[in-house]
């Protein structure tokens, strides 16, 4: 029986040898460049080593989780097995490093960054300036005022007013002396009114004061601007003296009375103008009296004063 074969032509050993050579040298140049492709896919599906969210879970883990924040980042290298770390805190531009043997797995690279970023941030967290630290140095932090006690001023015055008592007006002329504590007033005060006439029926006398006494006042300052009402007890001399009689007599007389007066003023350095009302009243009754005639009058009771005066202001050391 005869069989007839299926297979081709068989291959003379020249054809054979020509294609193992061509395949061979395929293979070495694809090899090479497979592993090199193989080692870049490798880096590149890897990343970063330490990644920064394995950095971030271990400071969550350490209860640090603000030590890295906009403000402040984290820089890390490695090469020839050690690993460099760098905080950088760019508010204050501090920073800080170190280097440590590198672990070859990443979480643990990761875990030994987050151990020294948590150290680091601790006392930068207490360096921080405070808002207070951060008020520009042109400026000064508000200060307590604290008034100073008002010195001791004492005063000198003269003055001069008109006064009138309901019979006749009459000048009258003045000085004080005084020394102010704070508001408070406590001067002397002595005046003299010049002769005012009274008629007694058919004939006439004239009559004049002569006061001194202590006042109490209280001073008030708005700027240069003051005001002061006072309140004065005074000691009244009266002289009398009779008028148009063949024979007249004088005589004086003792008296108390009281003085109320408020003054408007404007200092200039220790001098100090001022104006003022005065009302007088005289406590103790005067009469005018004719010795052969039954005729008689009251010297007047009231007094009321307008006038002007000076003032020096000095201070007790």
């Amino acid at each position: 029986m005869r069989f007839a074969s299926l297979a081709g032509p068989r291959a003379s050993p020249a054809l054979e040898g020509a294609s193992r050579w061509h395949y061979s040298s395929e293979m070495l140049v694809l090899l090479p460049c497979f592993a090199i492709a193989t080692v870049l896919m490798a880096a590149a599906a890897e990343g970063p080593c330490p990644a920064t969210d394995d950095v971030e879970a271990e400071l969550g883990r350490l209860g640090a989780s603000s030590a890295l924040s906009d403000q402040r980042s984290v820089e890390v290298s490695v090469q020839n097995g050690r690993m460099r770390v760098v905080l950088r805190d760019r508010l204050s531009g501090a920073s800080a490093a170190r280097e440590v043997a590198a672990p070859s797995d990443c979480h643990e690279r990761a875990l030994v960054v987050a151990v020294l970023v948590a150290a680091w941030s601790t006392p930068w967290k207490q360096e921080e300036p405070t808002l207070q630290q951060q008020t520009p140095p042109d400026r000064k932090a508000p200060e307590e005022v604290f008034e100073a006690p008002r010195k001791t001023v004492g005063e000198l015055a003269a003055f001069g007013f008109g006064a009138g008592d309901g019979n006749a007006v009459a000048g009258s002329i003045g000085a004080e002396g005084g020394v102010r504590l704070g508001g408070a007033v406590l001067a002397g005060v002595a005046q003299m009114t010049s002769p005012r006439d009274r008629v007694i029926g058919s004939a006439s006398a004239t009559y004049s004061s002569l006061v001194a006494g202590v006042s109490l006042g209280w001073h008030h300052d708005w700027g240069n601007w003051w005001a002061r009402p006072e309140l004065a007890a005074l000691a009244v001399r009266w002289s009398l003296q009779g008028k148009d009689l063949s024979i007249s007599h004088s005589a004086t007389d003792w008296g108390f009375g009281l003085d109320g007066r408020l003054r408007f003023g404007v200092a200039f350095a220790n001098w100090a103008p001022f104006a003022f009302v005065a009302l007088q009243r005289t406590i103790t009754r005067e009469q005018l009296v004719l010795d052969n005639r039954p005729d008689a009058t009251d010297v007047p009771a009231w007094n009321l004063g307008v006038g002007l005066g000076l003032a020096f202001f000095f201070r007790h050391s």
